[in-house]
């Protein structure tokens, strides 16, 4: 229990400290180790490069989950009964229980809404700290599950049930490019991993035509979260589809997560023996956002999974729908892309307390799901002069013909084709197309391209970049060698117009601020001073 106290303490005060260097930070460390825990790294060499090796081996040792659940377990039930009522046997028992009721984050005796650690992070962080420690979504407790939750208090920005600390702006992905697609076979179980080819045939029956309906049919869709090769959260829209046999995941989404794929040969055959060959799956892993649920899905990568759902916005007008409901899909009455397909596979472990309501007749029915309540059935009282889309689906799988089977083998050794361009990248193209020039002296002048929403991602930097300067000044004033030098050095920036000076009143708040400090090198003969800037610094 100690090491927690310790490792917060130390990664406070030391480990996270940028203007330490790494020999200085493995001095403080040796010296706070006794006993054991200094007997850890004792063979490990004092230098610079060190530091991090013996951090991480320290962290290795004493980071036992199952250990520090296993005492704190003891310390709760380990409570000495009061065998009579005092003063003394009521301060042990608070002091006791105060002590087992940390916040899960820091381990001090506070909620994990005051906790400074969690409070300087971006609402994505908390949101993963909040599932990883397994807390309610809603009051940020641990004693049970959102929708099991009493509190009335709702997020203050979009007014659903999760605490205000976590909300994220919910834009879902969107896909660019079209193929009529409903759902597709899913590959083998023996075929998900990474380093495998595989080979299969699917057969597709489906039928995606515009007819005249009387009412326009919801369908399951749920807002959800998708984490990408760097653990970053990604909201998407996903169809709950209990007529698809695979899972499958749109082109463009593919790309914005970045997670390693593998190679897959299958065809898709749709109506009138149309075809269309699917190179590529992927393994991601989704989660609920309104309750603690995450599963590892395989998807197949199409250009498009579905056309938008529905298929004209819906008019809620009347429905009635209790505000105490967590619905899985906020905008389900507006025409959107879809960028998910979870297919029958897993569709079971979706429903596994199921709860249904009635709106009203001819109205959806709602059904409860780990995503929150879904949405299925007409929209609207029949009344056939108002036809709108309807589109219906269902897969098959058949065996793959032996004329396949044989073209596949002799294919085996052939080089994949490559994903077509992404929107983003055509758009780059484009502008080195349209923006190249060539100045006198025969040097190329291009734009560098730049999202059209950066400004939206870019986040608020200013603050941190003047907290960290005025840091550097306290530093600098304890060296005046050191503060001689950088002054030198950031004059001759300023004389060779690489930056200027900027009128505090005025400061873009979309602009990107950069951290820096000076590093001196004593052994260098022309500049012992240059200046470092952290491009890397995050935003709030």
């Amino acid at each position: 229990m100690q090491w927690l106290t310790f490792r917060d303490t130390f990664e406070c005060l030391i480990h996270d400290n940028v203007d330490l260097p790494p020999i200085q930070k493995f001095h403080y460390l040796r010296a706070a180790l006794k006993g054991e825990a200094a007997q850890v790294i004792e063979a490990i060499t004092i230098s610079a490069s060190s530091y991090e090796l013996a951090w991480k081996t320290l962290a290795e040792r004493y980071s036992n989950e199952y250990l520090l659940k296993k005492r704190h377990l003891q310390a709760m039930f380990g409570i000495t009964p009061a065998k009579r009522e005092s003063a003394t046997t009521l301060h042990h028992f608070a002091t006791t229980d105060r002590d087992v009721n940390k916040c899960p984050l820091c381990n001090m005796p506070h909620t994990i809404t005051k906790c400074q650690r969690f409070n300087a992070m971006n609402p994505a962080q908390r949101y993963r700290k909040v599932l990883d420690a397994r807390l309610c979504l809603n009051c940020l407790r641990d004693n049970h599950r959102a929708r099991d939750c009493s509190s009335q208090y709702k997020c203050r920005h979009c007014n659903l049930a999760h605490h205000t600390m976590i909300h994220t702006e919910s834009t879902p992905s969107t896909s660019s490019t079209t193929f009529p697609m409903l759902a597709a076979q899913d590959e083998p179980s023996h075929t998900t991993h990474a380093t495998d080819d595989h080979t299969a045939s699917i057969q597709r029956s489906y039928a995606a035509a515009i007819k005249q309906s009387p009412s326009q049919i919801l369908l399951q869709t749920a807002l959800l979260n998708v984490t990408d090769a760097h653990g970053i959260l990604h909201p998407v829209r996903a169809l709950l589809d209990s007529a698809s046999q695979p899972n499958l995941m749109s082109n463009r989404l593919a790309q914005r997560l970045a997670l390693k794929g593998s190679t897959v040969n299958i065809t898709l055959k749709g109506a009138g023996l149309s075809t269309r060959t699917v190179r590529r799956s992927v393994r991601a892993q989704i989660a609920s956002r309104v309750e603690h649920f995450d599963l590892d899905v395989d998807f197949l990568i199409v250009d498009k999974v579905i056309a938008d759902l529905p298929a004209h916005d819906v008019s809620t007008r009347g429905w009635n729908i209790p505000s105490e409901f967590v619905l899985a899909d906020p905008q389900f009455d507006k025409s959107a892309p879809i960028d998910l397909i979870l297919g029958a596979r897993h569709y079971a472990s979706f429903f596994t307390n199921v709860k249904s309501h009635e709106l009203t007749p001819n109205l959806p029915t709602m059904l409860n799901s780990v995503f929150g309540w879904v949405m299925i059935g007409p929209t609207s009282p029949q009344n056939p002069a108002s036809p709108t889309d309807c589109t219906a689906a269902s897969t098959i799988v058949c065996m793959a013909s032996l004329e396949e089977s044989l073209e596949r083998f002799w294919k085996l050794e052939e080089l994949s084709v490559n994903d077509s361009y992404s929107p983003d990248e055509r758009r780059c193209e484009t502008l080195y197309k349209e923006t190249t020039q060539r100045d006198e002296s025969g040097r190329y002048i291009v734009r560098l391209p730049k999202q059209t929403d950066f400004t939206e991602k870019l986040g608020l930097s200013k603050t941190t970049a003047l907290r960290r300067f005025e840091l550097l000044e306290r530093r600098l004033e304890r060296n005046p060698q050191l503060k001689e030098d950088y002054h030198a050095f950031m004059k001759e920036y300023l004389e060779l117009g690489h930056m200027s000076l900027m009128n505090k009143d005025s400061g873009d708040e979309r602009a990107y601020y950069l951290p820096h400090h000076p590093v001196f090198k004593a052994s260098s003969t022309t500049t012992k001073v240059r200046v470092v800037f952290d491009g890397s610094a995050k935003t709030s």
